[in-house]
């Protein structure tokens, strides 16, 4: 998984994800791997919010407690959202979002 890290630093995207993969269909009960998976894919330029999003839960279903997953989720979900109109009654910064069962609010520690 380091040299992934690596490559994704050095600009070698597709390496990268290819590596990635590999390390998932290797271990695929490890959160960080697809935690890893999410992360390039949310930082392409041109990246489908939903496949990043699908690999932070894949790895918060592995590992709930996953503070980062679940803090790159909710960034997902913010960037995802249409911004209120100014003023409106549904503008609220740290508004909750609902994830399953569990509610995330806006720093991620679960505490409203």
């Amino acid at each position: 998984m380091g040299l992934a890290v690596v490559l994704q630093q050095a600009g070698f995207t597709v390496d990268a994800i290819t590596l990635t993969q590999m390390c998932i269909q290797v271990d695929p009960t490890l959160a960080l791997h697809h935690f890893f998976m999410g992360t390039i894919l949310a930082g392409l330029r041109d990246h489908d919010i939903s496949a990043a999003a699908f690999f932070f839960g894949t790895a918060l279903r592995l590992q709930p407690d996953f503070l980062p997953a679940i803090t790159r989720l909710c960034a997902l979900r913010c960037m995802s959202r249409p911004a209120p109109a100014a003023g409106s009654a549904t503008e609220s910064a740290g508004a909750p979002l609902e994830d399953g069962e569990r509610v995330i609010d806006a720093d991620g520690d679960g505490v409203k």
